[in-house]
């Protein structure tokens, strides 16, 4: 199957950062309690050992550099989306959203702006499968629109 017809491993590594920096820093800067559902068995049970995830993701993988700069960014991103809803912008376009789940953290804006999440066809499948099997709820500002991104 050609990768582009598969789910994103980046979009699963996004995830991953986002979850263990959620269950590592208190208080955290940036909090996604939603990215575990998009992280694999393996990666969910090396984020419960600072051992392992120090060995696995910083040493073995190399990713310790990207480790902060993705919850710093995503914080940075939010905090001016937020802004700029506030300032009466009123909608929000996601490129290459992932398994980012803004629209689903920040209901407290979901009268306010409309969420476009924009990605490949499989990765989005397999987004919205995860939030059914989970029981999450979709607000119904957000749209997802499937997009081959290359």
């Amino acid at each position: 199957m050609p990768a582009r017809q598969k789910p994103s491993k980046t979009a699963e590594l996004v995830a991953t950062i986002r979850m263990i920096y959620t269950i590592r820093h208190k208080p955290p800067i940036f909090a996604d309690d939603l990215a575990e559902h998009f992280c694999s068995v393996l990666w969910r049970a090396y984020s419960r050992s600072r051992i392992l995830t120090w060995l696995v993701f910083d040493v073995i993988a190399g990713l310790g550099p990207i480790s902060l700069n993705t919850p710093v960014r995503a914080a940075y991103c939010e905090e001016q989306v937020v802004k700029a809803i506030q300032a009466g912008i009123g909608q929000y376009v996601i490129l290459g959203a992932g398994y980012d789940c803004f629209g689903l953290r920040r209901t407290d804006l979901k009268d306010q702006v409309i969420d476009f999440e924009l990605d490949q066809p499989a990765t989005q499948q397999l987004k919205l499968n995860k939030l059914r099997q989970k029981k999450l709820a979709v607000a119904d500002n957000i749209r997802f629109v499937a997009g081959d991104l290359s």
